[in-house]
């Protein structure tokens, strides 16, 4: 007979030790899965890759981001909170962020910059800009440029970081760090102990703020786009496709970034709501916007989709209002002008009859330009065949279009979709 007293343990034993060393063996390897998960997913966080660009029209275009100054004020996780979406929004858009020695040195090289390439800049570099912002880019492994004032270093201005902390970011080889002082130029220093110079008195442009996009050759002053602390992350990949070149078959578009329209070209596949309306302001008669992507595009074929027209609409093509030049298609009721300008006196070179174009009325324009040449068709009907324009002057002509009603003043195009398409030079 089975003694149950002597297998089952007393109440008062206490088994705790027995599994002491057990407890301990499984804390260990869970730390160690978390290390090793954190080490993967924040050190080790690979840089994206770019795809190949073959392109050679594309080989110098980069965009530059000065992003904002930490205030004092400002509360740094919302910050940091921040500078992550803007980051992941821009990658998700498909850009690539590269340090500006790398960029400097592709185009110096002959190699093609990937079309979305993004350099970001923190200028002037201050020490609650650093600690805000450097463990972010640090985690996500993204690459920036660090100008701060080299004088104020060595004097050893605590609102700047120190000479240990510009070391330490260099050797990372995240950063390039650049040093300035007033009416000299920007000493910067690469990953790979190199030293090049920006500028000769400065840098940047002389309105340098406005624009992200940079074009070659080397040796110009540099655009840079001071980023807006209260934009959404949407608001600059907007921002920045504003700029994006158009180099094929692409939407062109309307979007609204803090409050105001911007013409933004879009692939043609892309999944968001391209059509558009435009209305003259209450208070104007005429409204119009402008397409930044198509700057320097002079030869292009426009299908231009309109499901409702009051007034006139006017699609300016090689539009440059520095010089005064551009060649305009009127689309108006019941008829279609070609005006052309130069040096700020237009003249108009045709105008036609066209019984397709009713007020609230569907209607597609086609209309194609090259080099002298111009043709307009409506609803498939051809209406004008110009081969005597003036070659433009300028490579820095747009396409803009304006809405107007010279009668009532209550210009609209409504329900608006454009597709423009880069002709190739023979």
């Amino acid at each position: 007979m089975t003694q149950k007293a002597a297998v089952l343990p007393s109440p008062s034993e206490d088994f705790s030790q027995s599994y002491f060393r057990q407890w301990v063996i499984f804390f260990l390897l869970m730390a160690g899965v978390a290390a090793f998960y954190w080490h993967e997913t924040h050190l080790n966080r690979s840089r994206p890759v770019p795809a190949p660009t073959t392109s050679p029209e594309m080989r110098n275009w980069f965009y530059l981001l000065r992003m904002p100054e930490v205030q004092i004020h400002s509360d740094i996780r919302s910050s940091q909170k921040q500078m992550s979406k803007w980051i992941e929004a821009l990658e998700k858009e498909g850009f690539h962020f590269l340090l500006l020695s790398e960029v400097l040195s592709d185009i110096q090289n002959g190699i093609a910059l990937p079309e979305k390439t993004a350099v970001i800049l923190f200028d002037p570099g201050f020490r609650r800009t650093s600690d805000t912002y450097k463990p972010v880019l640090t985690r996500m492994n993204v690459p920036a440029v660090w100008l701060t004032n080299g004088k104020a270093i060595e004097l050893k201005d605590k609102r700047y970081v120190s000479q240990h902390v510009v070391s330490v970011m260099r050797e990372s080889g995240l950063w390039d760090v650049g040093f300035y002082s007033p009416d000299a130029p920007v000493s910067v220093q690469t990953k790979d102990h190199h030293t090049f110079v920006l500028g000769a008195r400065s840098p940047w442009k002389q309105d340098a703020g406005h624009f992200a996009l940079n074009r070659g050759p080397l040796g110009e002053p540099l655009d840079r786009l001071n980023v807006n602390a209260k934009w959404t992350e949407e608001d600059l990949v907007n921002r920045l496709l504003v700029e994006r070149p158009v180099q094929g078959p692409t939407i062109l578009s309307l979007q609204q970034i803090q409050g105001r329209n911007w013409g933004i070209g879009m692939d043609i596949d892309s999944t968001r709501d391209t059509r558009f309306t435009l209305r003259a302001p209450a208070d104007k008669r005429s409204g119009s916007f402008y397409w930044l992507g198509t700057l320097g595009l002079n030869d292009v074929h426009l299908r231009i989709e309109v499901k409702s027209l009051i007034g006139e609409m006017r699609i300016l093509l090689r539009s440059d209002p520095v010089t005064g030049e551009d060649v305009s298609v009127v689309l108006g009721r019941g008829k279609v002008a070609v005006e052309q300008t130069r040096n700020f006196k237009a003249e108009t070179l045709a105008t036609v009859p066209c019984p397709d174009i009713t007020p609230n009325i569907p209607f597609t324009a086609l209309l194609a330009i090259k080099g002298r040449e111009l043709a307009v068709a409506v609803n498939d009907h051809p209406l004008v065949a110009l081969d005597s324009l003036s070659l433009p002057t300028s490579n820095k002509g747009m396409i803009r279009l304006v809405v107007q009603d010279s009668l009532t003043g209550v210009g609209e195009a409504r329900s608006v979709r454009m597709i423009c398409t880069p002709l190739q030079k023979k």
